[in-house]
């Protein structure tokens, strides 16, 4: 069985979690975060072969501090993510309890599988 985070799971972290080959639904999808925050939890898009997608990096992710069951991501305050192919999510997490994330209107019903 390989590990998983579920938008119904629970994890506390500090370093990196990383959710590959993802494929958002529809332009104008967002992501949020279901967490703790009592550091910081940044997050970086990249493209299926590893790339960092311009726009997407952690030091254009605005930093996300506090408990909320549905935190923003944004980018220098833009906050959706790229539709045109599959992409990776890769979260730094630092002091954070992460229960689980959503894409809008195309999030999983089940888990998600961590490499």
């Amino acid at each position: 069985m390989r590990p998983f985070l579920s938008r119904h799971g629970h994890a506390t972290l500090n370093g990196r979690l990383s959710l590959c080959k993802w494929k958002c639904g529809g332009e104008g999808d967002g992501l949020t975060a279901n967490a703790d925050v009592r550091g910081e939890l940044r997050v970086r898009v990249l493209n299926a072969e590893g790339a960092v997608l311009p726009g997407f990096d952690w030091t254009e992710c605005e930093p996300v501090h506090g408990d909320a069951v549905a935190h923003r991501i944004t980018w220098r305050g833009c906050s959706c993510l790229p539709t045109t192919q599959p992409i990776c999510l890769d979260f730094v997490l630092d002091s954070t309890d992460i229960y689980g994330f959503d894409v809008t209107d195309s999030a999983p019903s089940g888990g998600i599988a961590v490499r």
